[in-house]
């Protein structure tokens, strides 16, 4: 235990079994952007329709976001 800096519990599962446990998969976290996806998707979707230098660049997004939520 004091060797590789580990508890008592993990000695005893590693000495019952030489393979862990499988971690159990944690469900997504929402973000912060999750409310404005929608509006996001929309600006991109009209950018395939745009000229190439009147596309929406990540800057201008987040520029366009930020006056969203005022």
């Amino acid at each position: 235990m004091r060797k590789y800096g580990v508890g008592h519990p993990t000695v005893q599962q590693a000495l019952k079994s030489a393979w862990p446990q499988p971690r159990k998969k944690l469900p997504p976290r929402p973000t912060r952007l999750d409310p404005f996806k929608w509006l996001v998707d929309e600006m991109l979707r009209a950018d395939l329709e745009a000229p190439r230098k009147q596309q929406h660049t990540a800057k201008r997004v987040f520029d366009r976001l930020g006056t969203a939520q005022s």
